[in-house]
């Protein structure tokens, strides 16, 4: 999937505001936060990212690997970790340069550095401050901290972003059923 000018969920602008407040010298935690909402705005799902366990991968969840991500001069590459029902999936997750101040290139480029150089022998792709994975609760945290309190984790699925998707010409519906993980009819 290619990432290039990612729909806005309800948050609407909050996420633009919320880029003017993060830069280079904020936190990891925050860094990691703005690249998984502006990335889950794109089309993919937060449950592909984040989990009910800060170490998924002691728990046997597979999560993605920081080897997956290709980064050129044009874009950022990863892989999402498998799902049982798309166990064969190998699309990458592809975030060009937009421009925009919710440049989707700009933030995972501040997260991969502060990632790398927090844990550069770590396998795991999203890692928070303390080495722990990302999880719901930590992801609903920071939520709470930058949205007013009608945005919810709810608010950061795919159905609107694949309805946009769609309409765009970028991809079509089989390729829309297989990333949001629902069955044809």
């Amino acid at each position: 999937m290619d990432i290039q000018t990612p729909p806005r969920i309800g948050a609407g602008d909050r996420i633009t505001s919320i880029c003017t407040q993060i830069s280079g010298a904020s936190p990891h935690d925050e860094k990691l936060f703005l690249a998984l909402a502006i990335i889950s705005r794109g089309f993919v799902h937060i449950s592909d990212i984040v989990s009910d366990f800060p170490s998924a991968q002691h728990h046997g969840l597979a999560v993605s690997l920081r080897e997956s991500v290709v980064i050129t001069s044009e874009a950022i590459s990863f892989l999402l970790p498998p799902h049982d029902d798309d166990a064969h999936r190998v699309e990458p997750i592809v975030l060009r340069e937009t421009g925009d101040v919710d440049d989707p290139l700009r933030a995972m480029t501040q997260y991969l550095t502060s990632r790398d150089n927090s844990f550069p022998l770590r396998k795991e792709l999203w890692l928070c401050e303390n080495g722990t994975s990302p999880t719901y609760p930590w992801f609903q945290h920071y939520i709470r901290r930058f949205f007013p309190p009608v945005i919810t984790l709810h608010r950061f699925r795919v159905g609107g972003a694949a309805t946009r998707t769609l309409a765009s010409g970028r991809t079509s519906a089989k390729w829309v059923e297989n990333m949001g993980h629902w069955p044809s009819d």
